[in-house]
């Protein structure tokens, strides 16, 4: 509950900083009127993720707010483990300065991640009694909630863009174990070591984002 009261204080904080740059926002030469309405578009960072996927997104602008929704059917390999999923990202953007070189803005977004990993690892068994390496189902689920900053940038006769931004935020990790026999246990890292750890079990921790993505007005 707290992570919501952060995230409540920076869109008071974006939205009233607005006010500064208002008078260059309301009176510039810039046809800003052609940002409104839809957008749709691929977002290529997924691809250098971590977790790889392919993701996609769509927005809609009113006045100087935009809704956006990425979604992304994840996919690959993590130590040579396959794994599977997918991410969902809902953000609110609040447009402060633009300009002919771009459109600046702030905002908060959340972050719900599940993946399901073919994963295998180190049991104990019969307390203590032998080790065995096992093959099991190890599944995560991630709930977060972040600020962000970026720019969007005209590429093409205001139509074709480019949205680059970075933010960070906090995030929740839950793991659960399936396919695993009653007398085994895992043999894992310490969750301070590894933000990642396969202890089953919630996990609280920093994140930190960098979006790129290329979209078209509709």
């Amino acid at each position: 509950m707290k992570y919501i009261y952060c995230l409540g204080l920076f869109l008071f904080i974006s939205t009233t900083s607005y006010g500064q740059y208002s008078t260059r926002y309301l009176y510039k030469p810039y046809d800003y009127d052609t940002l409104q309405g839809f957008r749709v578009g691929i977002v290529p960072s997924a691809l250098i993720n971590r977790w790889l996927g392919y993701q996609g997104k769509v927005s809609y602008r009113f006045g100087r707010y935009e809704v956006e929704l990425n979604a992304g059917y994840l996919k690959g390999t993590d130590n040579a483990e396959p794994y599977h999923g997918y991410r969902i990202r809902p953000v609110y953007k609040i447009y402060t300065v633009e300009d002919g070189n771009g459109a600046y803005y702030w905002g908060i977004g959340a972050l719900l991640r599940q993946l399901n990993i073919d994963a295998d690892g180190t049991f104990s068994r019969f307390n203590n009694s032998f080790f065995q390496t096992l093959d099991f189902e190890l599944d995560q689920r991630m709930l977060g909630g972040y600020g962000l900053f970026g720019v969007l940038m005209p590429l093409y006769k205001d139509r074709f863009f480019l949205d680059f931004y970075v933010a960070g935020g906090f995030a929740q990790l839950k793991t659960q174990h399936f396919n695993i026999p009653d007398d085994a246990e895992l043999l894992y890292d310490l969750p301070f070591f590894s933000v990642d750890s396969r202890g089953a079990g919630s996990l609280r921790y920093p994140i930190a984002l960098v979006h790129i993505s290329f979209s078209v007005q509709l």
